[in-house]
This record gives C-alpha cells, structure tokens and sequence, in this order.
C-alpha cells in the first residue's frame, strides 16, 4: 500500500510554507505551482505578526527560521516589530497605534524574498513541482479499498494523493469546484500601489516619522499608507560605521512602499487602464494635503 500523501495546488507564501511543514514533519507532499520556476515576482511588502512567526516556528527547521528572521525590516531605530502611526490629511498625528496594547505589532519582509526562502527547501527535497495549471480533481477508491484524489492538470498529466489543500490564491480553482465563493469583490474601492528601491541617500530625505514605521492618512474618502522595508546587514556594523552615518542595513534589499485607497467614484475613468500617468493623478487626489 502506497504511503500518505497530501498535494498542495499553489506555491505562494502560505501553500510553500504548509509544504514546507508537511515535509519537515515527515509528510510526503508535492506542491504545484502555475507558474514557471525561475518567475520571480517582485511583490510588495507584507507584513508580519505574532500568528505568522507561529506558523514559521512550527513549520520550518531552526536553519530555515533563522534565514527568515535576518530578513525582517527593522525601521531607524532598529525595532523590528511596530504599528502604524495615524495622521490628518495635514499630518497632524491623531494616534501611534504601537502605544495601543491590543493592537497587533508587525514586521515588514519583502514577499519575494521569503518566496525564495520557502522555495528553496523545497526544491532541494525535489517535491516542488512548477509549470502544473490545475484543471480539476476527482475522487475515486484505488484498489485496496482507499480514498483517494486524481488531480488533473491542463496538459494533461495528472497527480495521485490521499489530501489536496488548494493555495492557489483569490482566483482558486480548487475552491471553484468545491462550491466555495468566500471571497467577494469590493468594487466601491480602488488601490494604487508603488514601490522602488531606499538608498541611504533617499532614506534621509524622508520625515522622520516616515523612518520609524509604517503611516496612515486618510481625509474624505482616501487613505494613503506609506512605509519603508529595511532588512539588517548581514553582517555585523562596527561603531566606526554607525558614527560615520552610513547605512546599517541592506541598501540593495531595502525599499519604500505606498498605497492610495480611493472611492470609485473619485475616478473619471470607466476603465482603470485609461487613467494617464496614475502617479500624476494619485498626486491631483491630494493636492491639497500637507507637503510631508
């Protein structure tokens, strides 16, 4: 009799993780991923807290967890976890969420980064299966009289397990064919997102208050979120560099992230993809607010 097996559909950030868990725990598991294995989308920021290092606790070796732990943002004052400060739209501070107890602390870490962290175990161990579009799945009895799952892929080839777990994602076809509609579109909102690299030269051209962790503004109808990702050196930095003003962290990892969440009907536009120069017109929804 064949061994237990779980198939995971999906090789983002939480069906990677899973794998890795499964596997670490002695579970065969063979995840499968759409896309191909040298993709690497950059991403934005995700952020962090106490549930998600449980679940890297629980799920990854000490050699696997402590490479996730180096990449960890830290802000100015070199605090890993914190919270956003909440502003006016003329930046007047309305409250420091990081002084509030019950408000969940967190740490920024680039997404593709801890991608590639996650992947790499994986591939390694030769259960990381990429190019594999899932088309659907079947249940049947093999010949011992077992319960199993036959997932079928769009090229045709197919895969045998006794669990299959989708983490494919808002758009998963897995959930499709089980019958689940749990995710529903907010057509009222729009988001606009950036993000480019932080020398320390453009670091220190940021408000103070920008340095020390993520920020909130939010005036009639629109939140503008901005923050920073600086992951440590991975290197020790002597004082000698510290009192030289140099940066102690990452320069080539390092990067800054906003997002401007607006009412539909702010936008003139019946399609997104006729908005021209998008920066220019998020810049026009808040001309009128503070220059910071």
């Amino acid at each position: 009799m064949a061994s237990f097996n779980v198939i995971i559909i999906g090789a983002g950030l939480s069906g990677a993780l899973l794998a890795n868990g499964l596997f670490n725990n002695g579970v065969q598991v063979a995840i499968y991923e759409r896309d191909d294995k040298e993709t690497n989308r950059e991403g934005y920021h995700i952020y962090l807290g106490s549930p998600a290092l449980a679940g890297f606790k629980a799920c990854l070796n000490s050699q696997q967890l402590d490479a996730v732990l180096g990449k960890l943002g830290r802000n100015s004052s070199k605090t890993m976890f914190t919270a956003p400060t909440v502003h006016d739209a003329q930046f007047r501070k309305i409250i420091e969420l990081v002084k509030v107890p019950f408000y969940a602390k967190s740490t920024p870490i680039n997404r593709s980064t801890l991608r590639r962290l996650l992947h790499e175990p994986l591939q390694k161990a030769g259960c990381a299966f990429y190019g594999h579009i899932f088309q659907s799945y079947e249940h049947f009895v093999d010949e011992y009289g077992c319960d199993k799952i036959r997932v079928q892929f769009t090229d045709g080839t197919t895969a045998t397990c006794d669990v299959l777990i989708g983490a494919d994602g808002s758009a998963s076809r897995v959930n499709y064919q089980v019958g689940a509609r749990n995710l529903v579109p907010l057509p009222t909102k729009i988001s606009f997102l950036d993000k480019g690299r932080l020398p320390y030269s453009k670091l220190r051209e940021l408000p103070e208050v920008l340095q020390k962790g993520p920020v909130f503004a939010f005036s009639k109808g629109i939140v503008l979120l901005f923050a920073v990702y600086l992951p440590p050196k991975s290197t020790s930095v002597s004082k000698d560099v510290i009192d030289k003003n140099q940066p102690v962290y990452e320069e080539e990892e390092a990067s800054w992230y906003w997002s401007l969440t607006v009412d539909r009907d702010m936008i003139p536009f019946i399609q997104l993809s006729d908005i021209p120069q998008r920066r220019i017109f998020c810049q026009s929804l808040v001309k009128t607010w503070s220059p910071e």
